[in-house]
């Protein structure tokens, strides 16, 4: 939101649908985004946004931990 809401508040006014759509739009733009649960790259295609990087699923096995695949 720090990155994005600056980038909306240029196009639009808050609480109208003009700003949601610019708020949209910033985000589609500002490349990935480190988070606390993950890194995002929200693009027009992909509002998921997550990336191959963004974690794993880790098993503990015999004392271990395995990552899963």
């Amino acid at each position: 939101m720090e990155k994005a809401v600056p980038i909306a508040l240029k196009t639009a006014k808050p609480g109208t649908p003009e700003f949601r759509a610019a708020l949209r739009d910033a985000f589609e733009k500002i490349g990935k985004t480190t988070l606390a649960h993950g890194v995002l790259n929200w693009t027009a295609q992909d509002h998921w946004g997550y990336t191959d990087d963004t974690g794993v699923m880790m098993r503990v096995t015999g004392g271990e931990f395995k990552v899963e695949k």
